[in-house]
C-alpha cells in the first residue's frame, strides 16, 4: 500500500506545525489540479512530450511535501511517456487513471487532517 502523505517528510518540511503541514497540502492540492486536467488532455491528444514535462513537474511538486503516492504515480507516467519509450496511449491512460487515484489519496489524508485539527487532535502526535 502506498502511503498518500510521507508523514515524516511533511513533519519535517513544517517542523511539526500541524496547521502549517494542513495548509501546505491544501495548497498541493490547489497546485496540482490544473496539472493533473492538462496531463488528461495530453493523453487524450497524444502530445507524449508534454505528457513527460507534466509529469516531471508534478513527481517534484508532489515529492516536496512528501505526497509520496502522487510522486510514486507520475514518475511511472514521466518513465513511460520518456522520449525514448514510445508508449502506448493505454500505458498513459493506465498511468494518469493512478494518478487520479493518488491526488485522491491526498485530498482524503487532507480531509481528515483537517478535521484532527479542527478537533484539537493533532496529526502528529498519533
Amino acid at each position: 500500500m502506498n502511503v498518500a502523505v510521507d508523514r515524516a517528510r511533511i513533519e519535517a518540511v513544517c517542523g511539526g506545525d500541524d496547521a502549517l503541514a494542513v495548509e501546505l497540502i491544501g495548497m498541493l492540492l490547489d497546485e496540482v489540479a490544473p496539472i493533473v486536467n492538462a496531463l488528461g488532455d495530453c493523453v487524450q491528444s497524444n502530445d507524449v512530450a508534454q505528457v513527460n514535462e507534466l509529469a516531471h513537474a508534478l513527481k517534484g511538486i508532489a515529492g516536496n511535501v512528501g505526497a509520496a503516492g502522487l510522486r510514486d504515480a507520475a514518475a511511472r507516467l514521466q518513465t513511460a511517456s520518456a522520449p525514448d519509450a514510445a508508449p502506448a496511449r493505454d500505458v498513459l491512460t493506465s498511468e494518469l487513471a493512478a494518478i487520479t487515484t493518488a491526488l485522491e489519496d491526498v485530498r482524503a489524508t487532507h480531509r481528515a487532517w483537517k478535521a484532527r485539527l479542527a478537533a484539537n487532535a493533532g496529526i502528529f502526535a498519533s
